[in-house]
């Protein structure tokens, strides 16, 4: 069999890099006996020759390994402070400046781990994993063009597609370069699951492939958590029902924002409520003050270790540990691999299975989660009786105080709208959207802005439509109470496919804006369909794209058909279950006490239902 050369030498300079010098010059010489002028495999060779003794002093691979295995635990600085005594040692191996990179950016360090990337790369150029670590480093600051660049870099140097190709595409939608990312897939190989093995949530805008969310989160589950503590002692004593919140987002966000009521509306009688959160957070904002006014205990665990934080959590005797991070960003799910509470669910910050063995539940409702698509779910699911997702009744959504002039938007014109984040649109949407711009004159489409690089884009691709690019018109930043009143100014929001809106839409239904929404086949694909047939408006879920530019497109053709519409919409939401913080917060319970009371039972989990008729259920 021919010698594979690239992996050769691949493999060689890892062996290298490990500090296996013998190893290494063998895989050197079985290249040479075949390709005697291969001149990569002559100068690695000479240059081991060279410095035998420097190369041999290296650490040896137990070292290297103990040094990995911290920084995959989490334990950062211990992992950097290795690494940097190691490249002091040794600063022409790549290795230890690519650990330090990586423990850099864990620790919130972005410049300084850029610069411990480039090192590594400056010392060897084909460092695919240097290159892939860079472009997560350059994501994070939102610097997409260096991100891209590196990502492809790292697939040139023959990283594994499975995983660097759905970065790849992540940071591709961001900037919302269509063509790219079909020539992304279209070079994959046969058969590979694009973005397996990396953050399942980059692929949630990326596919509408449930069955591939579920591989791609049981991937990542199988790769961050290895480790599973013993069963928890079950309470069985009449005492309240002890509940742990988990999430990095206790503060202004969007998770908070949908949850604080529910925290205020618990029963206390029945239930006594704990809020963990995983970073720091500033004291002063006005969110984290209400959710720790509105929780029993409010837990900093941001400095603690993942297996200190489950081992707090049996201290306090949870029953049910709810994650509402999922694999988001701030999520730390290796908590719950240590098994924070007999009971975990995984709840509303992540719209999807998580594909670990340790989630007992995934709180969902029977629009999001079809019997079609059950299979493709590893959780055992708390089906709520109307919707999944939880909301503020108190908050107000009051006049606009500005007009559609400062808004840049026509006085009379219609406008359509779509406050999604930009990487949410895709191609097949954005063609429809831009036929109604065709079709209906005088309107605009109303987009956020989430990046310099969308904005361009997307006014490109409206040029390629036939469509005046100033006809797409991006709203500035606003506070949020403001952005929340000026969506009144819209006509129509126009959602998206693969990844629609979820919080952003809830918002909108509030303001009196009708959402117009196409379910798929995955959890994220079918939040708006929920949100708005809970809200009393089942006319505005459509079977099919081409019902939905047909519906659209009667709308902006039918003012009367419209404000009939919203009409209807205004009325619904006073009373609909949506906006109903005290029948969401019930049935939430209801579904709390009947995983409790199959836990006491001596039985494993399942699929359970709340029906929402008879109040809240009650353990016996």
């Amino acid at each position: 069999m021919a010698l594979n050369v690239k992996k050769s030498l691949m493999k060689a300079q890892a062996l290298t890099r490990k500090g296996e010098v013998g190893a290494a010059m063998a895989q050197y010489q079985a290249i040479l006996d075949s390709y005697p002028q291969n001149r990569a495999a002559r100068e690695g060779l000479a240059q081991l020759e060279a410095a035998p003794k420097r190369a041999k002093r290296l650490p040896e691979r137990r070292e290297v390994e103990h040094m990995l295995g911290l920084l995959h635990a989490g334990q950062l600085q211990q992992s950097l402070d290795l690494a940097r005594k190691a490249a002091r040692a040794f600063p022409d191996q790549p290795l230890f400046h690519n650990i330090a990179g990586t423990a850099l950016s864990g620790l919130g360090q972005p410049e300084a781990a850029i610069d411990a990337l480039r090192q590594a790369i400056t010392l060897q150029p084909d460092y695919a994993e240097a290159y892939q670590n860079l472009g997560g480093v350059y994501s994070s600051l939102a610097r997409h063009r260096e991100a891209i660049d590196a990502f492809r870099q790292a697939l040139h140097y023959g990283a594994d597609p499975r995983e660097t190709s759905g970065n790849l595409l992540y940071e591709l939608a961001k900037t919302c370069d269509w063509q790219a990312m079909e020539q992304v897939r279209a070079a994959l190989p046969p058969g590979t699951v694009a973005g397996l093995g990396g953050n399942p949530f980059k692929m949630l805008a990326i596919e509408d492939s449930a069955p591939q969310q579920l591989d791609r989160a049981r991937a990542h589950a199988r790769a961050l958590c290895t480790s599973r503590a013993a069963d928890i002692p079950v309470r069985t004593t009449g005492e309240r029902v002890r509940v742990g919140y988990f999430s990095p987002d206790f503060r202004g966000h969007a998770v908070s924002y949908l949850m604080a009521r529910v925290f205020e509306l618990h029963d206390r009688s029945d239930f006594e409520i704990h809020a963990f959160s995983l970073i720091p957070v500033d004291e002063d904002d006005p969110m984290r003050q209400r959710i720790g006014r509105a929780v029993d205990q409010f837990h900093d665990v941001a400095s603690l270790k993942d297996e200190q934080v489950a081992s707090l959590t049996r201290e306090h005797e949870i029953d049910i540990a709810v994650d509402l991070a999922g694999y988001t960003k701030g999520a730390r799910p290796a908590i719950f691999a240590h098994r924070a509470a007999p009971i975990q669910i995984n709840y509303l910050g992540y719209p999807g299975t998580m594909g670990a063995p340790f989630m007992d539940y995934l709180m969902a409702d029977p629009v999001v989660i079809t019997p079609a698509q059950r299979e493709h779910y590893s959780e055992c699911i708390l089906y709520l009786p109307h919707c999944y997702q939880a909301n503020d009744d108190t908050r107000e959504t009051g006049a606009s105080e500005v007009s559609r002039e400062q808004e840049g938007l026509p006085v009379d014109g219609f406008v359509f709208c779509c406050f999604n984040n930009n990487y949410k649109i895709g191609p097949e949407e954005f063609a429809i959207w831009m036929r109604l711009l065709h079709a209906v004159e005088d309107s605009v489409l109303w987009l956020m802005q989430s990046h310099v690089l969308s904005r361009d884009a997307l006014r490109s691709q409206a040029q390629s439509h036939g469509i005046d690019p100033q006809r797409l018109v991006f709203a500035q930043p606003r506070p949020l109470q403001q952005h929340l009143e000026r969506q009144q100014l819209a006509d129509l929001f126009l959602d998206t496919f693969i990844y629609n809106a979820h919080t952003t839409a809830s918002d909108a239904l509030r303001a009196g804006l009708p959402v117009l929404t196409v379910p798929g086949e995955s959890f994220a694909s079918r939040v708006a369909a929920s949100l708005v047939q809970a809200v009393g408006m089942p006319e505005l879920v459509c079977a099919s794209p081409a019902e939905y530019e047909a519906r659209a497109l009667a709308l902006a053709t039918d003012r009367a058909s419209l404000a009939a519409l919203r009409g209807k919409l205004r009325k619904e939401r006073a009373t609909a279950p949506l906006f109903d913080s005290a029948r969401s917060t019930a049935d939430i319970e209801s579904a709390y006490h009947l995983a409790v009371q199959r836990l006491r039972n001596g039985l494993a989990p399942a699929d359970l239902r709340v029906s929402g008729d008879e109040g809240p259920a009650r353990p016996t």
